[in-house]
């Protein structure tokens, strides 16, 4: 697909940024943003790819290139809402809705909806890291660059996960 968008194929780099698209989303609210100012920074990075489509040489270049630049457009974001903020003096500052997953609906889905209850508890580390290995095919080259080695963080945010789905009477693995 990435050949095929370098040489100009709009249909292959309409594919690529579709397929793309989840992993920059995930990236983003994972910097603390909300839904709104995510999906600002998803257009500015994904529009982007085509300009970068051949400073890249490999997939795997190419998504690590967008980890980079979607943190880096997430925390001009967050700056920018920051210098932007009016807090009335007696309102209290409240954190940022890290809770927003895949909206699921009705019965049949509650142990979807218990994983997602369990996976906002995770750090922000592991829940950035969790995001990245479930929408990136073989990541561990990425995931090792963007965080320092993939099988350490992988098996500590996997086995934090796993205790608290353990811990949760919701959750069953039928």
């Amino acid at each position: 697909m990435l050949p095929r968008a370098r040489a100009g194929d709009r249909q292959s780099l309409n594919e690529l940024v579709d397929w793309l698209m989840p992993l920059v989303w995930n990236v983003a609210r994972a910097q603390g943003l909300d839904a709104e100012a995510a999906s600002d920074v998803v257009q500015s990075t994904l529009v982007r790819v085509p300009e970068h489509l051949h400073d890249v040489r490999s997939g795997q270049e190419l998504t690590s290139w967008l980890i980079r630049v979607t943190r880096r457009e997430a925390r001009k974001q967050l700056a920018a809402q920051r210098r932007n903020r009016q807090v009335e003096p007696d309102a209290p500052a409240g954190p940022l809705d890290r809770s927003a997953g895949p909206a699921v609906g009705g019965a049949g889905h509650e142990q979807y909806r218990s994983l997602w209850r369990n996976f906002i508890q995770l750090s922000p580390r592991c829940q950035e890291f969790l995001r990245i290995m479930a929408f990136v095919g073989r990541p561990d080259h990425v995931v090792a660059e963007q965080f320092g080695g993939a099988g350490p963080d992988r098996g500590r945010c996997l086995a934090e996960l796993k205790a608290l789905l353990a811990a949760d009477p919701s959750w069953s693995m039928r």
